[in-house]
């Protein structure tokens, strides 16, 4: 699953919500890992946006984890591991290398993408990014995307193509917008 040591123990259980919208989103997010079968089967992703602190990777990871434990294959990832990893095949004179690079992301079941608008916003790393969604998309395979730049932005960021592939079969953006927990 490549989570960080710092998310290992993450779980809907200790989410505590601290307004109405933060339980509205943790129970929206319950319920897609409970129609996990229905999601994968078309592909339906989320999109997390919103200031940080707000419980953003922490409810996609006790979804990886509730997945996991049902037998799903799941991976998280930051963007610029992704970016690093499909960057690092440049060099190689062997255009299987990228390929392989970016099966690697179509192999889980679930893949959460975090951090993006965090790396440098160059164009090859949104045409990284486009590549992955893109595959991901072609298969029917449900990606999390998660980002502190509101909806334009990270349209804009990822690339308008990537960005609409996502929201294809009732793909749904969760607007985390109230105060950081890590502030209290």
């Amino acid at each position: 699953m490549n989570l960080p040591k710092r998310l290992i123990s993450k779980s809907f259980e200790d989410y505590i919500p601290t307004c109405q919208e933060a339980l509205a989103v943790k129970k929206l997010v319950q319920q897609y890992s409970e129609d996990f079968d229905m999601n994968s089967q078309y592909g339906t992703c989320l999109v997390f946006l919103g200031t940080p602190g707000t419980g953003k990777t922490h409810l996609a990871v006790s979804l990886l984890m509730e997945l996991f434990k049902a037998g799903y294959k799941c991976r998280y990832e930051v963007a610029a591991g992704v970016c690093d990893r499909i960057k690092a095949t440049y060099s190689s004179r062997n255009h299987q290398d990228k390929v392989d690079s970016i099966n690697f992301f179509c192999a889980p079941h679930l893949l959460v993408i975090d951090e993006i608008g965090a790396q440098h916003g160059t164009q090859a790393e949104m045409k990284i990014l486009d590549e992955v969604i893109t595959a991901r998309y072609n298969n029917a395979l449900p990606t999390i995307v998660i980002s502190n730049l509101d909806d334009l932005a990270i349209c804009d960021y990822i690339g308008e193509r990537a960005f609409d592939r996502l929201m294809e079969n009732s793909g749904v953006i969760l607007t985390f917008n109230w105060e950081s927990e890590r502030l209290k």
